[in-house]
């Protein structure tokens, strides 16, 4: 099944390479209007996938501050027991 996207993916670019190559008159103003539409998706795209990568990342710092909060207080517990059991 990979084998498969990879093959169409290379026979897209090859097409790609030999419209944009021998037939730029005929495509090139589409070619041309494509970017100035993709541009402002593919910022767009970007600054969204910028925002979710760093919430979830503060969501994991937050996990890992809780994680780490709650270990202490349970190393503290386990240190003052030890303490009560060697008094």
């Amino acid at each position: 099944m990979r084998a498969r996207w990879i093959a169409a993916a290379l026979l897209l670019v090859a097409l790609d390479v030999y419209l944009i190559g021998w037939h730029w008159q005929d495509v090139g103003g589409n070619v041309e209007a494509q970017f100035i539409i993709s541009t402002p998706q593919f910022i767009a795209l970007h600054l969204l996938a910028k925002r979710r990568a760093e919430r979830h990342q503060a969501e994991v710092h937050q996990r890992l501050d809780a994680q780490d909060e709650t270990l202490a207080a349970n190393h503290a517990k386990v240190t003052e027991i030890h303490q009560q059991l060697t008094d």
